[in-house]
C-alpha cells in the first residue's frame, strides 16, 4: 500500500527550474530502473537525521508535449516526517509553478496526518525495534526455502554422533545463531545510541568512555560521531552486561530485571535463555565447537523468544521516559 500525490503543471513551465527547487527540497537523484520515455527524472528523499524517515519519498518527473508532471509516492511504513516532506513537496511546486495536484484524498487536497509529531527519542527506538524484526525474518525465509534432499540431513538428532555431526541441517542452523544475535546486539547498540542522541543520559556514560587510538582518529576524521563510537566501543550481547551500559543513562532502566520476569511458566527466563544463546555463539564462532543439534524448531522458538524479549524492553523504555510508542508488527 502507498500514499501518492500527481502535480500538473502549466504548460511551458520550465524542466529545468523544477529540478532545481526538487533538489533543494532535499531530494537526491537515483538511476531509473523502469524505461519510460516520458519520464525524465527520479529522486529520493531521506531525512539527514537519523532515523527520522522510515521509507524516505519517492519523487518521479514526466513531461509528454509541453506538459510537466511531478508524482510522489511514500509507501505505508512512512513515518510523520516522510509524510510532512510529501506535503511540503506538493505546496511548494503548487507556490512556484501553479497548476493542480490530486493526492488520494481529492483533487487540490493535502495528504492528511495521521497523528502529531511524535518525539524524536520514540522514533528512534520505534526504529530500532523496526529493523531488528525485519532482520529476524532473514533466517525464516531461510529455513522456509532451504532444501535437505539428503538423507543424512534428518529434522532431529538420531542419537549417533558421527551421523548428527554430519547433518548438514544442524551444522547450517548452527550458523544462524551468531546472526541472530548480531541483530540482537545492533537493535540494543542502536537503542542506546537513540538515548544518546536525545541527550538522554548522565555524564557517567562519558565518564566511563575509554578509546583506542583508531578510535579517536575516527572522531577527528568526521568519520563517526562521538556517540556513534561510544556506542560502537560497548558490548551488547549479554543481559548483564546490556543492563550495566543503560544504567549509564538512566538507573531506572532495568534490562536485567525486565528479563527476569516469568516466561510462559517456563523454568528457565529470557535473561538465563539470552546468556546461554550468547554461550552457544561464542564456542560456535571461536572455537568451532556445537553445545547441541540446532533443529528447525528450535531457531524458529529462538526467533519468538528474542522478539518478546525485545518487545519488553522497548515497551520499558516507553513507562520509563512516559513515551507513546507505536507497536512493531
Amino acid at each position: 500500500m502507498s500514499y501518492t500525490s500527481t502535480s500538473t503543471l502549466p504548460e511551458g513551465s520550465s524542466l529545468t527550474a523544477v529540478k532545481d527547487l526538487i533538489e533543494l527540497l532535499g531530494y537526491n537523484k537515483v538511476p531509473d530502473g523502469f524505461k519510460n520515455p516520458n519520464r525524465v527524472g527520479s529522486y529520493v528523499w531521506f531525512a539527514q537525521l537519523p532515523d527520522i524517515s522510515f521509507v524516505g519519498v519517492e519523487l518521479y518527473i514526466y513531461k509528454e508535449n509541453n506538459t510537466i508532471k511531478v508524482d510522489t509516492r511514500t509507501r505505508m511504513g512512512r513515518s510523520y516526517w516522510d509524510l510532512e516532506q510529501q506535503n511540503k513537496t506538493i505546496r511548494y511546486l503548487r507556490r512556484f509553478f501553479g497548476g493542480t495536484f490530486v493526492t488520494d484524498e481529492g483533487n487540490n487536497r493535502y495528504l492528511l496526518r495521521e497523528c502529531n509529531e511524535p518525539s524524536r527519542l520514540a522514533s528512534e527506538l520505534y526504529v530500532a525495534r523496526w529493523k531488528f524484526h525485519n532482520a529476524l525474518i532473514l533466517p525464516v525465509l531461510f529455513l522456509n526455502n532451504r532444501t535437505n534432499d539428503a538423507d543424512i540431513a534428518k529434522e532431529e538428532p538420531i542419537g549417533f554422533a558421527m551421523i548428527d555431526n554430519l547433518n548438514t541441517r544442524f551444522f547450517s542452523n548452527s550458523t544462524i545463531i551468531p546472526y541472530i544475535i548480531g541483530v540482537w546486539e545492533e537493535y540494543l547498540r542502536s537503542s542506546f545510541l537513540a538515548f544518546l542522541h536525545q541527550g538522554k543520559c548522565s555524564s557517567k556514560v562519558f565518564r566511563n568512555a575509554r578509546f583506542r587510538p583508531d578510535e579517536y582518529m575516527n572522531i577527528l576524521a568526521g568519520e563517526k560521531t562521538l556517540v556513534e563510537q561510544l556506542s560502537d566501543s560497548l558490548s551488547f550481547q549479554r543481559p548483564a552486561v546490556i543492563d550495566a551500559n543503560f544504567k549509564l543513562i538512566n538507573d531506572r532502566i532495568d534490562i536485567a530485571g525486565t528479563l527476569r520476569m516469568p516466561y510462559k511458566r517456563r523454568k528457565i527466563n529470557l535473561y538465563d535463555l539470552i546468556d546461554s544463546l550468547v554461550d552457544e555463539r561464542n564456542a560456535f564462532v571461536h572455537k568451532g565447537n556445537r553445545t547441541r543439534y540446532v533443529t528447525d524448531d528450535d531457531i524458529k522458538k529462538i526467533i519468538k523468544d528474542l522478539e518478546v524479549a525485545s518487545d519488553r524492553i522497548y515497551y520499558m523504555f516507553g513507562t520509563v521516559y512516559n513515551l507513546i510508542l507505536s507497536k512493531v508488527f
